[in-house]
């Protein structure tokens, strides 16, 4: 099994810092705004982030999912001509 790191920090704002902020400044928060926000809000704003990535990659998903379709009938259609040559009934 794995062992987890605990890192010991000297201030609660050491720990801010090394902690909290990388992650707050990920999704935007400046370094002016995460000393200005609270928590709570803090919170509220990376799960609304949260949600905003996971709709991007539905979409992504989405956009996949039409482009293997594509090929796909791409590749059946190039399949049937090259076998069947003129008699190949599949259009592209």
């Amino acid at each position: 099994m794995g062992r987890v790191r605990v890192t010991h920090y000297k201030t609660q704002r050491e720990l801010f810092e090394n902690e909290w902020f990388p992650k707050a400044n990920a999704i935007g928060i400046s370094w002016q705004d995460f000393w200005s926000l609270n928590p709570h809000i803090i919170k509220c704003l990376y799960k609304g982030y949260q949600e905003k990535l996971k709709e991007q990659l539905m979409i992504q998903d989405r956009m996949a999912h039409a482009a293997g379709q594509y090929t796909l009938s791409a590749v059946m259609v190039a399949i049937d001509h090259a076998m069947n040559g003129k008699k190949a009934k599949s259009k592209y």
